[in-house]
């Protein structure tokens, strides 16, 4: 939770070997910021090995925000996702069994410059994963 009221830190990731909680965690964690008003809106997306499509990402964050997506591309997407997740309201996005590195940037989420748009919390069997993928706060478990 001290993570996630860090303004420094807009991803962080909790790696473990499968089955010690890493799911829990984030769910407990969510339900904790929201009944704090950390975020505006929480978004949990579970990836698991076989729905790692970029494609597939955008569609299930979309769905939980209730937007559209407009554009065929990949690209053009990802230009809708990430002008809703940098609307400037605080978005927590926990992407949960992440398998490979995803290009957050690439799906729409925006995590560089002045206005990030939401704080990422990933969670992944694999530390190398989480450092790949730029958590500024990697959490064992």
């Amino acid at each position: 939770m001290e993570t996630l009221k860090n303004d420094k830190i807009n991803i962080t990731g909790i790696c473990g070997i499968g089955g010690v909680g890493k799911t829990t965690m984030v769910k407990q964690v969510t339900v904790k910021a929201k009944k704090e008003n950390l975020f505006d809106e929480i978004v949990m997306v579970v990836l698991g090995s076989s729905s790692t499509s970029l494609s597939n990402i955008q569609c299930q964050i979309a769905d939980q925000l209730g937007l559209k997506l407009e554009g065929e591309t990949l690209i053009e997407r990802a230009a809708c996702l990430r002008q809703r997740l940098a609307n400037g309201k605080r978005i927590l996005l926990a992407l949960d069994e992440v398998s490979e590195e995803l290009d957050l940037e690439a799906i729409g989420i925006p995590i560089q410059g002045e206005n990030r748009g939401c704080e990422v919390v990933l969670t992944s069997e694999k530390d190398v994963i989480c450092s790949q993928m730029g958590a500024q706060k990697k959490i064992q478990t």
